[in-house]
């Protein structure tokens, strides 16, 4: 029969707050999910604003030139989110 102390992993320390170092699990960066956070929220709005002035929401219009700096906008945000998604993918393949 197998017992507990057999299983756990050594570092281990059960009384330790989840994502404390020894307890098991890695912990991310503060500025890696500041970073993504900004970005998340960049992309909602950019979108947001997209949406609002291509439903003819806002006192803007929906001309040329103002379609181009939205859609501008929402892929620039876009390529952002996926490097950022890139880049922990590459973090988490490094770690294996």
């Amino acid at each position: 029969m197998t017992t507990v102390d057999q299983v756990v992993q050594p570092g281990f320390d059960p009384a330790a707050p989840a994502g404390e170092a020894g307890a098991g699990t890695a912990t991310m960066p503060w500025a890696s999910r500041l970073v993504g956070t900004v970005a998340v929220g960049m992309a909602l709005l950019s979108a947001t604003a997209t949406f609002l002035v291509m439903a003819g929401l806002t006192p803007i219009a929906p001309v040329d030139s103002v379609v181009k700096k939205l859609l501008l906008g929402n892929l620039a945000t876009g390529l952002l989110l996926l490097v950022i998604i890139l880049r922990e993918v590459w973090v988490a393949v490094q770690a294996r």
